[in-house]
């Protein structure tokens, strides 16, 4: 199941943004630096748990670059989990098939594994938006859970060895058996694509609130 409280931090945690303070920063004990975007700041209006969120808000079609956090993340050799609580403020995107980024990795080229997570409309304007997990240069999960505006859904993917595995409300969307091998270090976004593709950055619009990565542990199991 998702959380039932806000999300706690150990050793295990390597980033955990909760929306607390009005200064955003990493609050688990490996407090990694991080680069705040001038479109990213705190709610105190709209948050899951606590008494404040991460809005990040979108500036045009495309969004910009600072609608995002950003930070250096080490290789991952292992199992690990990103999860956040989300909401989004309108599914109607920029366009039909429009997408908003929750999550990427700096272009891996070297091995094409960068992992990203996104929400997309790929069925149209006005019908229900899939989140997409995609590694290894392709989408490889799509959910199927109906996402509803304005209102917190849990999201999360974890690595267990070489099986990736998409959860939305604490219910699987699919997993992957894709590759155990080493993720190289790299710098990872959260609101925004790693770069523009088509001028766009693919921003996100809407909240995040407990935003956590853990290393060397998958958090969550079918």
């Amino acid at each position: 199941p998702p959380p039932t409280s806000a999300l706690p931090s150990n050793d295990d945690v390597t980033l955990l943004l909760d929306g607390e303070t009005s200064t955003i920063a990493d609050v688990s004990s490996a407090s990694t630096a991080l680069t705040v975007g001038s479109s990213v700041s705190q709610s105190t209006s709209v948050y899951k748990y606590g008494s404040g969120s991460l809005r990040f808000t979108e500036s045009g079609t495309g969004g910009v670059s600072g609608n995002s956090i950003t930070y250096s993340i080490p290789a991952i050799t292992g199992d690990f989990t990103v999860e956040t609580w989300w909401r989004g403020d309108t599914f109607n995107y920029d366009v039909a098939g429009g997408s908003e980024y929750l999550w990427s990795l700096g272009n891996v080229t070297a091995s094409n594994l960068h992992p990203i997570l996104y929400v997309n409309q790929p069925y149209g304007a006005g019908t229900n938006p899939v989140f997409r997990f995609h590694v290894s240069d392709a989408t490889r999960i799509e959910s199927t859970a109906t996402l509803t505006a304005q209102t917190w859904h849990h999201v999360a993917v974890t690595r267990s060895s070489n099986t990736y595995e998409l959860f939305i409300d604490g219910v699987s969307q699919g997993i992957y058996a894709g590759s155990s091998a080493t993720i190289p270090s790299s710098t990872a976004y959260i609101g925004r694509r790693w770069a523009t593709y088509g001028g766009n950055y693919y921003s996100l619009n809407g909240h995040l609130d407990d935003f956590r990565f853990t290393t060397g542990v998958a958090r969550y199991t079918a």
